[in-house]
């Protein structure tokens, strides 16, 4: 809930500054919305060390993907 409240008002901010890609904000909204129902089904059927488990796995893929990226504007 408290992330929810801190993104609306961050598009709220967003809004008064100029254009932003409602299109894009929805589908995300969408997304993240069913991916949250989806996840909460699945976090009722994995142990909790299954859950921090996979959650490191997603965590560090995002951190090598960011560390290449950064590399290759570098060179």
């Amino acid at each position: 809930m408290v992330i929810a409240l801190n993104c609306a008002a961050g598009l709220l901010g967003h809004l008064g500054e100029g254009s932003v890609p409602l299109r894009a904000t929805a589908t995300f909204t969408g997304v993240a919305i069913v991916g949250g129902f989806a996840g909460e089904r699945l976090a009722c059927r994995l142990s909790p060390r299954d859950l921090r488990r996979g959650f490191a796995i997603v965590v560090i893929l995002l951190a090598i993907n960011i560390l290449f990226r950064n590399l290759g504007a570098i060179y």
